[in-house]
């Protein structure tokens, strides 16, 4: 407990011990697994307080609350949409929707942030399979805010996003001269996020004004809860309450059990009326993953070598020496391996300063890797914009472990004490 680190949490850092992973081990086991259920009890402690402003405000001033006037306007677009494709079946598959048997549609997808593509990707996919569809990537600023309303600094992340997309500038696409027939969002909450926002040209109530169809993936993978006393039901219907969902004219789920949720959640805001109109509104598209366009036949295989800072300081030498061991496994497969060495950035950040002869010798082992082999050394970790090449990760416990699993890309913990000799 006497070396800190800091650890990313949602907006921020938090001081946590740096030999966190045998605090983990030794509290709950095999920390990696993942347990979900228990008891609401009083999850999340403010629900009490949003009610009373709700009672006596009609909603929540710090967020949007859901809104039956703008629930009408929205319905009354779905239907005048669907009397203009009469000929078309509603719902079910996305593409087939919007396929055209006449000039090609346009289609538009309004990314925020680099790490969020993952979760629209399926769908670009789709888009891009279709010969009858235009497809561009247009990836948008967005800006820090406060509660307040004040605007913060400008992130502009086009360069981050992978080659293959070939995104575009938004600010010099002709929204009104074009009028793209599918505008794809992942931003839902327009102005009613207290940390984050977007321009207001791109709130999802203006968007409607300048394309057909309105389509609405959400920025961040989301697992189903178990059931309804999860705490991930709650947690996630505040996501579910937002002013995007309510305005797309689709809202495009990754899973049918997500779905399920979604309009359940969405009916009980609004009234056992809507069903209906919910469930034609809000699809699941059990989606290709990134990988699948590689495919599993190639003949070299890719595998992220991911070293954590706890275990450096929990193995010290032995650590050392179990990455050089491991160095030479993967030398010893340049036949058939890519390997890339990922270190933690608090490894990069904190190491030196609290045991600078093992950083020193693991700078050392690094400075080692043949130029020009099947092993690259990343300390500026640009594998992680990269993740849709990995075939398979190996090294340490950490949040990348979960992104590979949710995209199906093998995993193996390394385990220190498992020696060559």
């Amino acid at each position: 407990f006497d070396q800190v680190v800091k650890l990313p949490f949602e907006e921020t850092f938090m001081n946590v011990p740096a030999r966190y992973e045998e605090i983990l081990s030794i509290e709950y086991g095999d920390y990696m697994r993942v347990f979900k259920g228990g008891g609401m009890h009083d999850y999340p402690v403010y629900h009490d307080q949003e009610e009373i402003l709700r009672q006596n405000l009609g909603g929540n001033p710090f967020r949007y609350t859901f809104d039956m006037n703008q629930l009408l306007v929205s319905v009354s677009r779905y239907a005048k949409r669907m009397l203009e494709k009469a000929g078309n079946a509603a719902g079910g598959n996305v593409a087939g929707d919007l396929s055209g048997t006449g000039n090609r549609k346009v289609a538009v997808f309004l990314p925020c942030r680099a790490v969020w593509w993952g979760t629209m990707e399926p769908l670009w996919q789709k888009f891009c399979a279709d010969p009858s569809m235009e497809v561009h990537v247009l990836p948008i600023f967005y800006y820090d805010c406060d509660h307040n309303g004040n605007i913060g600094e400008k992130h502009d992340e086009r360069a981050l996003f992978p080659e293959y997309l070939k995104v575009e500038a938004c600010e010099k696409f002709d929204f009104e001269g074009i009028h793209p027939d599918v505008i794809v969002i992942q931003q839902p909450y327009d102005g009613h996020d207290m940390a984050f926002t977007v321009h207001e040209f791109f709130y999802s109530g203006n968007l409607l004004n300048f394309t057909d169809e309105l389509i609405y993936v959400p920025c961040v993978d989301m697992d189903p809860p178990i059931d309804e006393n999860d705490k991930a039901a709650t947690a996630i219907s505040v996501f579910i309450e937002q002013e995007g969902v309510v305005n797309a004219d689709r809202v495009v789920l990754p899973n049918e059990r997500l779905r399920r949720l979604y309009i359940d959640t969405l009916v009980a805001l609004s009234s056992e009326d809507t069903r209906q109109y919910w469930e034609q509104k809000i699809v699941a598209i059990e989606g290709e993953k990134a990988e699948e366009k590689s495919g599993d036949s190639k003949d070299r295989k890719t595998i992220v070598y991911h070293i954590g800072i706890s275990s450096l300081l929990k193995y010290g030498r032995e650590a050392i020496n179990k990455i050089r061991e491991n160095l030479e496994i993967f030398e010893a497969a340049s036949d058939r391996l890519d390997v890339i060495i990922l270190p933690q950035k608090q490894l990069m950040d904190n190491l030196p300063q609290m045991e600078p002869q093992v950083f020193g010798e693991f700078e050392k082992t690094m400075a080692e890797i043949p130029a020009g082999g099947n092993i690259t050394y990343d300390p500026e970790q640009a594998a992680l914009l990269r993740q849709d090449e990995w075939d398979a990760y190996y090294g340490d416990p950490s949040p990348l472990v979960r992104k590979c699993v949710e995209r199906k890309i093998p995993v193996m913990i390394q385990n220190y004490e498992i020696r060559k000799n």
